[in-house]
Formats: C-alpha cells, structure tokens, sequence
C-alpha cells in the first residue's frame, strides 16, 4: 500500500475544499464587489470590496438581508427580480444600473448574477459580481453630450453637407433643416452624386480636382428648376485628401431675389433723384408759359385761337403730372406719417375705383378684417391702392371682378388686391417694378415702379403671385 502524499494533476479537478480556497483568494483580492445570495435574499458571503459602493464591511454584512440594506423601493425592487430570475429560471443573467453610494455620490456598475446548484440540481445560491463602470458611463455621457452638441450645431446650419469620396459616392450627408426639394426624399448615402444632382454632377467633380491641385475652398453657383420655381444655389468644396471631399450647398434663392431688390431700387432711386433735381427746373418755366397762355385766352386778340392755347394748357398739365410721377420716385423724399387705419383709406377711394369700374363693365368687392392703425403717408399710400387697382381693372375683360382685401399674418397687415386677368407672362416677371416698362400702349411705365418705392419707403414688402387665372398683389406692412 503506497502511503505517500496523493499528487493532483492539471487534468484531475481540484478537490472542493481547494476549490473554495481558491475562490475566496481571488475573491478577496477582486477590484470586484463579489455578493452570495441564499433564497431568503440573505448575504451569506460578500468579499472585501464591497465596502466601496455600501460604505459596510464585508464581516458586518453577511448574515443581514438585502432589505436591511435601506435601498430605495425602486433599486430595492430591481435587485429582488432580478436575483429572483436566477433563482427561477436558472440562468445567468446581467444588467446595469447605477445608485447612490454612501457618500451620495453617484455610482454605475454592471451587475453578473450567476446560479450556483445544490446537490440536488436546484439553484441553492446566486453569485453576483459588481463592476464599478462609473468612469465609463461618464466618458459615454461626455461623448454623447459632444455628439449631440454636435448635432445640434449641424442642425442649425442653413446648408446640405456630403462626403464624397473621389468617384464621386456619397460616403455620410447631413440634411438642413429648410431640405431643398430637388433632393430625393430616400437615403442618399452609397449613391453617386451624379444619381442626386445629374446637371452639375460633373462640375462638381471638376472644383475636386481643383480643391487638390490648389489645396484651396472652390466656390461655384448653380441654378436648378423645379415645378417652375427657379433655385439659386452656391457650392462650397473642400478637399480632405486626394480620396474624399466635403460639398457644401447652401440655397441663396432669398440672396438672389434681394440682389435683384436692392437693384430695381437702385434704378428707381437713380431715376428719381434725377428727376428731384431736374423737375423744379422745368416746372418753374413751365409755370411761366402756362400763365403767359391762360392770360392771352382772355384777350380778344387771341380769340380766334382760344381752343390751341387751352390745349397748350392741357399738354402743360399733361408734361407736371409726368414730371410730378418722376419726383415721386426720389429716394429722399419725406414722407408725412401720421397714424391712419388701411380699411378706411380703402373705403374713401372705392367711389373712385368703382367709376372706372362700371365704366369697363366691371365689379369691385372688398373683405376688410379687423387690423390695427399704423404710420403711414396716406397720400403715398392711396396712390399705391390706386395703381395697383387700377393696373389690375386693366388686365381683366368686362364682366369680372377685382377683389380687396386685408387681414393680418404672422404680425403683418397685408393688403392684398386680386384681379381677375389673364396673369403676367415668365418673361416679363423680373420687369415689373423696372422704371419704364410697359406692356400698355401710351403708357411711362412708371406706375408699379412708384408702388415698390412707396412700399420701400414704408418699410413694405411687395410680392405677387400669378396664373393665368389672375394676379394677386400682396402688400405687407410691419406691425409697430
């Protein structure tokens, strides 16, 4: 009989009681807080960490409940279920959670419950292992707070961003929050440039290798059309490398339009000061002829010419209207604000409006709503009505109506004048306020330009909207 000391190999399993101790060493010695739960949820063992999160020491602990513990009912409750599911279904499970430790500060941790059978196959004992993931959750929160600053950034920026890679493949994009209707409403990641934006695919591709080969942003413009609406766009492009780009769009359609505004003033600014310092010039001479010949039309000497000299007269008058519709587009000319009310400027000019009316066989209605007072140089004002109204009886055949109307929108008082025409055609759309253009025989051309420098000049916007049902002219004054 060999009574020498058994020796155990690395394929035979260590006996329990060597087991055990090997457990609680690398328990004890675990960063680890490492719990034993029986089925009454009592701790039968907890190693050393555990003090960190609990502020208990392990040897206090053990023998006490989880109830004992004074956790909120909600961690309390976590805790009950999840130790219970082990129990139950006799499974491992996980979970994370986060609580306050004894110093208030807050903790994160991720919990692994293990079973741990009796001899009978039954769950005697749930293990659990706590790790501390504080650190991380914080560096994720970090992360996500720069992620969504980011975002939020993006969001408020008023352009379309792609990544392009040299191919000319949309390898991410960030959508503005105004999306130019042009784009396909689908996921353009993985889709060529040339799939989204077919017109100027290749002009883009061409400022890339520009953007390389100068190591510099290209700039360019573009214009595309959709449902007959005209989009003005500039594109920005920046190189990464010699693989990828970024492309900027950004829509300057509102840029555009101002460019043309502040142009159309210009002009009518231009004309009108020329008219400002010219028309005294003329009208004084011109008041001297005409005083000269209604003084010889009482003569009897001039009898005999009586009906040339009245219609010299009348021409006189004729050439002070014009000359007085020039002055009228002088940009610093003052205007007489007093406080009026729009609906009863409208309700003193209708009589006029409605003669020329009848005379053309033709109707005019209002709908007035209730809108507040505001400064206005009602002279000014009422000429605006008068030409744009009249404007409007002009482009409709006999028998249809021109529709008044006023109300307010989104803090404006609009005035808004619909005729019953045949509209106004594409070419002559970007003409209408320009001094001098006519489609009327006889006529200076004048009328619409005045109505833009009243509006100008009170702080109005002017915009209209045209078919060939009709047209409606839309004026928009600030609410003080």
């Amino acid at each position: 009989m060999n009574n020498s000391p058994r020796k155990f190999s690395i394929e035979e399993p260590s006996p329990p009681s060597q087991r055990a101790h090997d457990f609680k060493s690398l328990a004890e010695n675990s960063p680890d807080a490492i719990i034993r739960f029986d089925k009454n949820l009592y701790f039968i063992y907890a190693n050393p960490a555990i003090k960190i999160p609990t502020g208990i020491l392990a040897e206090n602990l053990i023998g006490t409940k989880l109830s004992d513990l004074g956790l909120s009912a909600h961690y309390y409750q976590l805790w009950k279920t999840e130790i219970n599911k082990v129990f139950k279904a006799k499974k491992s499970l996980s979970f994370q959670s986060d609580f306050k430790t004894l110093h208030n500060r807050t903790m994160y941790y991720h919990a692994l419950l293990v079973p741990e059978f009796g001899a009978d196959g039954s769950v005697e004992y749930v293990l659990c292992t706590l790790r501390n993931i504080t650190d991380l959750k914080k560096a994720e929160q970090s992360l996500k707070k720069n992620q969504d600053r980011t975002q939020i950034l993006l969001n408020s920026i008023p352009d379309t961003l792609f990544v392009l890679d040299r191919n000319g493949f949309i390898l991410d994009y960030q959508e503005s929050k105004n999306t130019f209707p042009f784009f396909p409403p689908i996921n353009l990641q993985n889709r060529n440039i040339k799939d989204v934006l077919p017109l100027i695919a290749s002009k883009i591709m061409h400022y890339f290798d520009q953007a390389v080969t100068t190591n510099t942003m290209q700039f360019f413009e573009f214009q595309t059309t959709l449902n007959s609406i005209t989009y003005y766009c500039e594109g920005r492009i920046t190189a990464s490398n010699e693989n990828d780009f970024v492309l900027i769009i950004r829509d300057i359609s509102e840029l555009k339009q101002m460019q043309q505004h502040l142009t159309r003033f210009d002009r009518l600014h231009l004309v009108g000061e020329m008219a400002a310092s010219i028309g005294h010039e003329i009208r004084n001479p011109m008041t001297t002829v005409r005083g000269f010949l209604q003084m010889f039309s009482k003569k009897i000497a001039f009898q005999n010419y009586k009906e040339l000299v009245e219609l010299m007269v009348t021409e006189i008058d004729d050439a002070n209207r014009i000359i007085s519709k020039f002055i009228s587009l002088a940009k610093n000319k003052s205007l007489s604000l007093e406080s009026h009310n729009l609906n009863t400027l409208i309700v003193s000019l209708l009589p006029l409006l409605q003669a020329d009316a009848i005379i053309s066989n033709k109707k005019i209605s209002t709908q007035l709503e209730s809108i507040p007072d505001f400064e206005m140089d009602d002279k000014e004002i009422s000429q605006l009505i008068l030409n744009i109204a009249r404007n409007g009886l002009e482009a409709m055949f006999p028998r249809t109506e021109l529709v008044i109307r006023t109300y307010v929108e989104q803090n404006r008082i609009v005035l808004a004048i619909k005729d019953q025409g045949i509209g106004i055609s594409p070419e002559d759309l970007d003409k209408l306020a320009t001094p001098f253009f006519t489609t009327k025989e006889g006529q200076l051309g004048l009328g619409l330009a005045i109505c833009y420098n009243i509006a100008a000049r009170h702080q109005a916007e002017i915009i209209f909207d045209t078919s060939p049902l009709g047209t409606t002219f839309y004026v928009k004054f600030k609410i003080p």
